[in-house]
């Protein structure tokens, strides 16, 4: 019937209306996207590691856009920081 084929048409208008929104919804995440996959893989996998030079405040910066807000003390941070991320190796530091 004429009812069930326009019911029909706007289900399929509906359905692409939700996947647009979708597909800008992970793209507004953008990089944020990247970081959970990458909490994921290091979480799923122990011998992930995090390598960088000169990297401590990129670690802070990192944890603050992308994790959460940083903790009250850098004992807490470090902790919190090991659970998503067991392995983190600094060359600067290692060169020494």
């Amino acid at each position: 019937t004429a009812e069930f084929s326009k019911k029909l048409v706007l289900d399929e208008d509906d359905l692409k209306k939700e996947e647009h929104k979708k597909e800008i919804f992970i793209k507004e995440l953008g990089f944020s996207h990247v970081v959970e996959m990458i909490i994921k893989h290091c979480q799923a996998n122990p011998t992930c590691a995090i390598v960088g030079h000169n990297m401590m405040y990129d670690v802070i910066y990192f944890y603050n856009q992308f994790v959460g807000p940083l903790p009250e003390t850098y004992a807490q941070f470090i902790i919190l920081w090991h659970s998503l991320f067991p392995s983190i190796f600094d060359t600067k530091v290692l060169s020494f």
